[in-house]
């Protein structure tokens, strides 16, 4: 995609700039300096390629840790979404997610026999690749750096992504303000270097002599990794050169971009919902032993619980009013589903009164509402379990008497 103007004194030339994701291992470094230029730049790129390719060609996602300038790209029909820093669970779904895109195409290459981008590419364009909405995905990070201070837990979704995603198809493009801001071992993994003017130009990887010479009112000036100076173009096709109100120019943009875009948009990034019925899950007869307790945030698939055979234990931990007695309800309606008289006997404690009418009458062996009776509950309970170990019966259908202390028929 075209970026802006490109100096060559070399060849005695300057024509536009031209920079092609595919080469330098897929991934792009964008370092420089505050008010280098380096969000512009960022927009730029995304604009290039939304004016260039369409959404079935290349899907954009991008997240933005440090001031929201890349908020306006959220509506040109490339980009699949865009969040800011404050929206943590946002964030690392958008990593999660295209991760698993990657994940994805790793399955695909292999079934189909694809060996490379480009080839990909190709049968993509021709239609023999339906499994996949887009050719290539961009991944935009403003602020990477901040990624190893801020989002930790997101280094391994970084660390994959660059040594693995180049090759099928998904590129990430980060800035920093500097490259120790970036692990030594991840740095190598950009190909592609651009570099704006620099706090100190010592901290150069392209040419700290070149470096020097950029200068604080030339934002936008940039030196490339082929030692060649560039100037970025601003994000706007209605031929005024003002930076000024960039983001409400880049906003229309991305809306008339929309708007003349016959077909569907990038996919979205998902996030798990505020509120999951209990309706939406599967029942007893897709789900006959796993009891579904909500949605994965991974793969937002149903997510199981196993009490009889992999689990065996729940232990569920959580401050006031954050739904502990609704997912202990939620569990005793999938194990009474799933479950008859002669399979399953429940023995509730419960001095708070939250599971009064969780559990069916039928499978209510015993029912403690206070500590005392909790203690013989679980007396009662102790003594039973060797009789289990040494018989396949079971006290099903059995009530717990706390008179007795002991489970009755």
């Amino acid at each position: 995609m075209p970026l802006g103007l490109l100096d060559d004194p070399a060849a005695q030339r300057q024509g536009r700039w031209l920079l092609d994701l595919r080469t330098g291992g897929g991934h792009v470094a964008v370092i420089g300096g505050p008010q280098s230029g380096k969000t512009t730049l960022l927009r730029t790129l995304v604009a290039a390629l939304a004016l260039t390719h369409t959404p079935r060609e290349v899907a954009v996602y991008g997240v933005d840790l440090v001031g929201g300038g890349l908020l306006p790209l959220a509506g040109f029909p490339q980009v699949g979404g865009v969040t800011g820093r404050s929206d943590r669970e946002r964030v690392r779904r958008t990593f999660e997610e295209v991760r698993g895109m990657l994940e994805h195409r790793e399955e695909v290459f292999r079934e189909r026999g694809i060996d490379s981008v480009e080839s990909l590419c190709r049968r993509h364009a021709g239609g023999e690749v339906p499994e996949l909405p887009m050719a290539e995905v961009v991944l935009v990070v403003d602020g990477l750096g901040l990624v190893r201070s801020e989002h930790e837990e997101l280094e391994p979704l970084v660390a994959d992504l660059l040594q693995r995603g180049g090759g099928y198809g998904i590129h990430l493009v980060g800035s920093l303000l500097r490259w120790n801001d970036l692990r030594i071992a991840l740095q190598p993994a950009f190909g592609t270097r651009l570099e704006l003017r620099l706090n100190d130009p010592a901290d150069s990887v392209v040419d700290r002599r070149l470096a020097a010479t950029l200068r604080d009112d030339q934002p936008g000036r940039v030196l490339t990794d082929a030692r060649l100076f560039a100037q970025t173009a601003l994000p706007r096709i209605d031929g005024v050169a003002d930076a000024a109100a960039l983001g409400d120019v880049v906003g229309q943009l991305g809306r008339a971009a929309r708007s003349a875009w016959p077909g569907e948009p990038a996919p979205r990034v998902r996030v798990l919902p505020a509120r999951q019925g209990a309706d939406t899950l599967p029942g007893p007869r897709e789900a006959p032993r796993r009891v579904p307790v909500g949605v994965d945030e991974t793969t937002l698939q149903p997510l199981f619980l196993d009490l009889f055979d992999a689990d065996q234990h729940l232990l569920v931990l959580g401050d006031g009013e954050c739904g502990k007695t609704n997912l202990l309800r939620l569990v005793a309606a999938g194990l009474a589903a799933r479950h008859g008289e002669e399979e399953l006997v429940f023995a509730v404690m419960d001095p708070r009164r939250g599971l009064r009418d969780a559990v069916p009458e039928g499978l209510l062996g015993g029912y403690a509402g206070n500590g005392k009776v909790c203690g013989g509950l679980a007396a009662g309970i102790a003594k039973e379990r060797p009789a289990i170990q040494r018989s396949t019966c079971s006290p099903t259908g059995s009530r717990w008497c706390s008179r007795s202390a002991r489970w009755c028929r």
